[in-house]
């Protein structure tokens, strides 16, 4: 388990890089082209979706690192696969793409659901 100083640089740097990637969101993950026509509410929609998307990615490494301090060192050998999935978040949302694989997993089921009602209709 973390001590409480180590606890709280943990999300002092938790914040900061997470505000770091919805401040630079539209220069990072959005083409120029793109970038330059974006409105202000469209803007402060990326900010928002990458900051959050990091933030749960952070608070995902925390769960399973007091998960591994709590444990017996054996415990990655048993690990769950909801940890591995919180274990997945948190790495997607630390490096940036948790917004970018919600929102392709959305698009990619809402092609499935549109495929299968023009095939039920059919």
């Amino acid at each position: 388990m973390l001590g409480i100083y180590q606890h709280n640089f943990f999300w002092v740097v938790a914040i900061l890089a997470s505000g770091f990637y919805g401040w630079k969101a539209v220069e990072i993950f959005v083409q120029k082209e793109v970038a330059n026509a974006l409105t202000l509410s469209q803007r402060v929609h990326q900010f928002w979706l990458n900051f959050v998307g990091a933030m749960a990615g952070w608070f995902s490494l925390d769960l399973i690192i007091n998960r591994l301090s709590a444990s017996s060192s054996d415990c990655l050998a048993q690990a769950t696969t909801a940890q591995l999935a919180v274990l997945l978040v948190a790495f997607l949302g630390i490096t940036g793409l948790l917004p970018w694989a919600v929102v392709g997993s959305v698009d990619f089921l809402t092609g499935l659901v549109v495929k299968g009602l023009k095939k039920g209709s059919e």
